[in-house]
């Protein structure tokens, strides 16, 4: 895909995500449970153990505790890990970037019987 119909895409993501009220206004981690908390613009919170999100799970606490929450409010940032994640992505139980999955496949394809 070209950076043109990833840049379509992306964008056609947050206006959805808008529309549907399915953007953060607060995100942080509670340490005592060491779950991600989020609470969209509906009000709904929801959370998700750290330990299952790939590009977050191994940080420190005082490296989980810098949070940014992109303009549209799709995007989670955690600068120190320099790790990005989609609120929709999470709400689709979708733990991992696309890269990683990507890298994971090439590194142990599937096996002839095995269903994808």
């Amino acid at each position: 895909m070209s950076d043109k119909g990833k840049d379509s895409k992306m964008k056609s993501v947050v206006r959805t995500a808008r529309e549907r009220g399915l953007y953060a206004v607060t995100a942080y981690v509670e340490p005592a449970s060491g779950r991600l908390v989020i609470e969209l613009h509906s009000g709904v919170h929801f959370s998700v153990p750290v330990n299952l999100i790939e590009s977050i799970r191994h940080g420190s606490g005082s490296q989980l505790q810098e949070i940014k929450i992109s303009p549209s409010g799709i995007g989670i940032h955690f600068p120190q890990l320099d790790a990005d994640l989609l609120v929709t992505g999470l709400l689709e139980g979708v733990f991992t970037s696309l890269e990683q999955r990507k890298l994971r496949w090439e590194s142990n394809p599937p096996k002839s019987n095995d269903t994808v």
